[in-house]
């Protein structure tokens, strides 16, 4: 595997000869994410190809959940437990959630209208999210 780096980002490679990857995008002014691209030789540039996964059969439960919660703010164990309180058949764990949560962000806005946002407290960090509008 090959991986090149710049601040804030970081190319996957299967092989060096592959022409397509995985970039993942971090920073603290940006949401944390992960693109597949792939190398049109013609134009000799990336172009993007999708997100890493389209929604699985598991995340379909956490996804209806969160629209079934609407609107929420408070750290990821206080969502947890909200979350179970809608649907008692998900096994979530905080941190967990938190990681599924920044890599799906922007297909959770794009494709089910939930804007996530998470920030920082002196005492907590914290998740927000609304369905249909803004966080």
């Amino acid at each position: 595997m090959a991986t090149r780096a710049e601040p804030g980002q970081a190319q996957e490679k299967d092989s060096r000869t592959d022409n397509k990857a995985k970039l993942h995008v971090t920073g603290r002014d940006i949401e944390d994410m992960q693109l597949f691209l792939e190398f049109d030789c013609v134009a000799s540039t990336w172009r993007f190809i999708s997100f890493p996964r389209e929604t699985a059969k598991e995340d379909e439960k956490l996804i209806a959940a969160l629209q079934a919660l609407g609107t929420f703010t408070g750290t990821a164990t206080e969502l947890v437990a909200a979350l179970q309180g809608v649907d008692g058949g998900l096994d979530l764990k905080p941190n967990g959630l938190t990681r599924t949560l920044k890599e799906q962000a922007l297909t959770l806005e794009k494709k089910h209208g939930l804007a996530v946002k998470f920030s920082r407290t002196n005492s907590a960090r914290l998740i927000s999210f609304s369905a249909g509008a803004t966080a």
